[in-house]
Order: C-alpha cells, then sequence, then structure tokens
C-alpha cells in the first residue's frame, strides 16, 4: 500500500512524542514493503517570496513533504479547523503520489479540513489522537486555573480564559481573563460581528473562532473512517465531547525495542528520574517538594531532564526549590536515541505531571526496559502504571503522599524487585506488535 502520514510536524527540527512515534510507525510499515510519505506543516522554512509553499525531501530515507503557510500564523484557532492554503497542497501531492491511504497523527498546523478533502478524492483516512487537541484549543484539558477540564463550554468562555492566559498573550490581554462571564461573551459577541477586513488582529480572529471551534471539528472529524485513541480515558472523554463512538477504536501504542543497558557498577543511592518538558502542568516541582522531605535524603539522587531555557521563570522556580539539596541535578536533555543510557542511571522514573497525560511515551520505555514508575494517579497514567505492581501512584498534586512513596524506595529493599518481577512477567507491546493491528485496520478498509 502507498501510506502518506499527516502530521503536525516532524524531525529533524521538531522531535516530540508525536513526531517520533511517526518516524517509527513510517520505518516499520516501509520495512515491510509499503511505499511510506510524510506530510507535515514546516512554519520555519523561508524558501523564495510566496507566502503558500512545500519542500520535498527525505528524512531517514522517507519521503516527506513540509509545508509552510504563512497566513496561518494570523489566525489562531481558527486555523485548527479552516485550511489557508494547506488542502490544496496536500490533495496536489496526494494525487500525485497516488496514496492508497491517510493515517493521521495530528492536525494542528494542517487544519481538519484536510479530513474531508481528501476523503473527497477517494482515499481512506485513519486518524489517530495522540492528545486532546480535538477537543482542546490548548491540548491539555487543564484550565488557566490549573483545574482539570472535562471538554469545551457550549458557548466557549471557559476555552476563551485559557486562550487569553497563553504564554505568548501581554499581561493586559492576559489579565482579562478575569472578566465576567458576561463580559466576555459580550467580546465574542462583537468580534463574530466584525467584517473579515476589520478582524486583524490575532485576538479578535480567535474570539471569532472559539464558539465555533468544536462544532467544525467534529464535522471534519465525522468524515474519517476510523478514529484511533490509545486509553479509555481518552475514549471516555472523545465520546462525552461528541465524537462518533461508533468510530472510536482503542489501540495503545507500542515500542521499539530499546537496548538493555548494564550498570557498570553497583548505586549506594537510590536514583530517581524526572523526563520531560519544564512546565508546570508537568509537576517537576511536585517532585524537588516531595525529595526535600526525604528522611535520609542522602541514599537519594533525583536527576532532572528537561530544557531550563524553554521558560525560564518556571526553572528558576525548580532552581530555588532545589538549590539546598546537593543531591538534586538538573542534567539537560539528550538525544532520542540516548533513552536507554539515560534510564539505566535511574532506579525508578516520576511522572508527577497535574494533567491527564494521555499517555506518555516515557512510560512505555521504562516499562519496557523493566524500569518501576511513579506517577499521578490520574489519566493515561495509571491506566499504564498499576499501584504496587509495576510502579507506585500518589494523588493528583499531593507532593506529600509522593514523598511517602517514595520513601518507601528508601525503606524498602525488596520494593524495586518485586516491581521488576512484575514488570518483566508482562513484557511491553512493541512497534511491531502496534503495526501488525494498523496494518489489519488498513486492510479492512479497502
Amino acid at each position: 500500500m502507498r501510506i502518506a502520514i499527516l502530521v503536525h510536524q516532524f524531525l529533524p527540527k521538531y522531535s516530540g512524542g508525536t513526531e517520533i512515534l511517526t518516524l517509527q510507525m513510517a520505518r516499520e510499515l516501509m520495512q515491510r514493503g509499503h511505499d511510506v510519505a510524510v506530510v507535515c506543516s514546516e512554519p520555519s522554512l523561508q524558501v523564495g517570496t510566496s507566502d503558500k509553499f512545500s519542500v520535498e525531501d527525505e528524512y531517514e530515507g522517507v519521503t516527506v513533504l513540509r509545508i509552510c503557510i504563512t497566513p496561518q500564523k494570523k489566525y489562531p484557532i481558527v486555523g485548527d479547523f479552516k485550511s489557508v492554503g494547506q488542502v490544496e497542497i496536500i490533495l496536489s501531492f496526494l494525487e500525485a503520489w497516488q496514496a492508497d491511504l491517510v493515517h493521521i497523527n495530528h492536525c494542528l498546523l494542517l487544519s481538519t479540513e484536510v479530513i474531508p478533502a481528501i476523503k473527497s478524492i477517494g482515499i481512506a483516512v485513519v486518524y489517530s489522537a495522540t492528545d486532546f487537541w480535538l477537543v482542546c484549543p490548548t491540548i491539555q484539558l487543564l484550565k488557566y486555573n490549573n483545574q482539570l477540564c472535562q471538554g469545551p463550554d457550549t458557548d466557549g468562555v471557559e476555552c476563551l480564559r485559557c486562550y487569553l492566559n497563553n504564554s505568548s498573550q501581554p499581561e493586559i490581554i492576559k489579565w482579562s481573563r478575569h472578566l465576567p462571564d458576561e463580559v466576555l461573551k459580550a467580546g465574542m459577541a462583537i468580534a463574530s460581528s466584525l467584517h473579515s477586513k476589520l478582524a486583524t488582529s490575532k485576538a479578535v480572529n480567535a474570539l471569532k473562532a472559539l464558539p465555533r471551534r468544536q462544532q467544525r471539528i467534529l464535522e471534519h472529524v465525522n468524515f474519517a473512517d476510523l478514529i484511533i485513541v490509545p486509553t479509555d480515558l481518552m475514549r471516555e472523554i472523545f465520546t462525552r465531547n461528541g465524537l462518533p463512538c461508533d468510530k472510536l477504536i482503542k489501540l495503545p501504542y507500542g515500542i521499539e525495542p530499546l537496548p538493555k543497558i548494564e550498570r557498570s557498577q553497583p548505586r549506594d543511592t537510590v536514583n530517581f528520574g524526572f523526563i520531560g518538558t519544564l512546565s508546570p502542568h508537568k509537576g517537576a516541582d511536585l517532585l524537588i517538594q516531595a525529595f526535600q522531605r526525604l528522611q535520609q535524603s542522602s541514599k537519594a539522587k533525583l536527576i532532572i531532564y528537561g530544557n531550563l531555557s524553554h521558560l525560564p521563570s518556571y526553572s528558576k522556580h525548580l532552581q530555588h526549590l532545589a538549590a539546598s539539596n546537593p543531591n538534586i541535578f538538573f542534567a539537560g536533555t539528550f538525544p532520542a536515541s540516548q533513552m536507554a543510557n539515560v534510564l539505566a542511571e535511574v532506579d525508578f522514573l516520576v511522572v508527577p505531571s497535574r494533567w491527564y497525560e494521555n499517555t506518555p511515551l516515557v512510560i512505555y520505555a521504562a516499562l519496557h526496559l523493566g524500569l518501576p514508575v511513579i506517577a499521578t494517579d490520574l489519566g493515561g497514567m495509571s491506566e499504564l502504571v498499576k499501584d504496587e505492581h509495576n510502579g507506585l501512584l500518589f494523588a493528583l498534586g499531593d507532593y506529600c503522599h509522593l514523598a511517602q512513596q517514595m520513601q518507601r524506595c528508601l525503606d524498602e529493599p525488596v520494593l524495586i524487585d518485586n516491581l521488576q518481577r512484575n514488570i518483566q512477567l508482562h513484557p511491553s507491546k512493541t512497534m511491531f506488535q502496534y503495526i501488525n493491528d494498523l496494518e489489519y485496520i488498513y486492510q479492512s478498509l479497502k
């Protein structure tokens, strides 16, 4: 089959979990004899003078079509569901390349309008939801006040508050999130009444688009032949927010085999590791506070992997929390190819997220290597991490409870052995097995 994988952005410049998943899918499918191309947005491209163009290249043997549509930067929110030139470029490529099937891993920067457009030329579409973007403009289903969200409200007011709180907004715009509902509704009504030529600012365009976003995305996604979700949590949230339940199927991810790295020498400390974005929703501050509460903390080490320049103010807060403890280390970032080596340096991976965390691929990697995980008892994390079986769980946002679980790792020497033994009894799903499942789905759509 000739399979095109659509994703919001791609390697080498962008290397998040969805991008890595896309590359792994492409490689495995190609090894099985399929022709594969990746289609993505590449906002940073600077070629010629046109504001709508694409370039074709290869990455690790995979054909990649990279699309740059500069006007899309002017249309926050509305660009989620309305194309400003991407659809024409994508359809032209798919027809010339003679694609049999399109597998979408993300529509951000490409617009969901591409889904009915692809179906209109007779090509099957499979949509894999790798996060909550279909129902949440900020992706995380976490409100501006750090409260968990169940999905968009009908009038868009709560979504507007979260948008206004976006870190890229000026402070005066952020402040307006505190206005009463009636004032925000009036603002959206005024914005919606403006002629398009007058609605030139990003803020006004967002005000106009938010009330329509969910309805339009649902209309478009309904054209997909199947919608794949990796967790029961995501299926539940999507169903609650109007996605077609008869098209939703659960299919957990697989992971490419990682080399088992043997420790060079026995350790005299229990090492806890954090790997991820240094942002409040990821909860590294909770982990540091928990670590500071440990008794006999000289027997423990905390290694934090993440980019300190991502959110400088938050990173300074983390460094301040850790300043008095010589056993807390900020280790920066590392290439994905070094994941096995990094995990070999820790005894427990800690995932203290404050949001649902659909399915963090780092948990897949840790369990694949037999490493127990301590995680928030929430969402996709607790579907993967079973308390007292392959890891430990703690209550959302409760660093005291997290400290108690970490203390057990110091006080109960047999705990890690028991958890590791349980992990070995239930091997992780591999990328090979995941692609087996996808091939079965693809064949059913022929």
